[in-house]
């Protein structure tokens, strides 16, 4: 049982870690701009903490490429583009995250239901659409040619 393991351990094995979850309002000022964690921080259950880091990187990069010069007016416009691209993306896998957590972890009963009905009923076609909604915003690199299809893993 979990609680003779936690009751056998060593006190000064055990720690205790807070998990937060948040998406910021403010992610520039100035000459100062966050991207991945430090401008929304995801549950690590659902997975979408890296990818939304990578995208994140992706649209900045492609914002800045975009500026026409160094001045502080581009530069403040270049992140206000970034954050106009990618603050409502993060917002909704935030909160398809925390439901995800919510749904896998979950020690109340309805989310024990729901569990089940995930892994036993859901159709492969449904999992498969759901993946694609979840995982298919595919930001690209503005400045690099798009990859040949035979240089993309196969999706099957």
């Amino acid at each position: 049982k979990m609680g003779d393991l936690i009751a056998n351990t060593p006190k000064d094995c055990i720690s205790k870690v807070f998990l937060e979850e948040k998406v910021f309002q403010t992610w520039y000022h100035g000459r100062t701009v966050l991207v991945g964690d430090a401008a929304h921080k995801l549950n690590p259950a659902g997975g979408f903490g890296a990818i939304n880091a990578f995208q994140d990187s992706v649209v900045l990069a492609n914002c800045l490429y975009e500026m026409k010069d160094a001045s502080s007016e581009s530069i403040t416009s270049a992140f206000g583009e970034y954050y106009a691209q990618r603050f409502h993306r993060a917002q909704a896998q935030f909160d398809r995250s925390h439901t995800l957590s919510k749904v896998l972890l979950g020690q109340e009963l309805i989310e024990w239901v729901m569990r089940q009905v995930m892994y036993k009923y859901i159709p492969r076609w449904l999992f498969r659409k759901l993946t694609i909604k979840n995982w298919g915003y595919c930001p690209k690199i503005a400045w690099l040619p798009p990859a040949k299809k035979s240089e993309i893993a196969d999706e099957s």
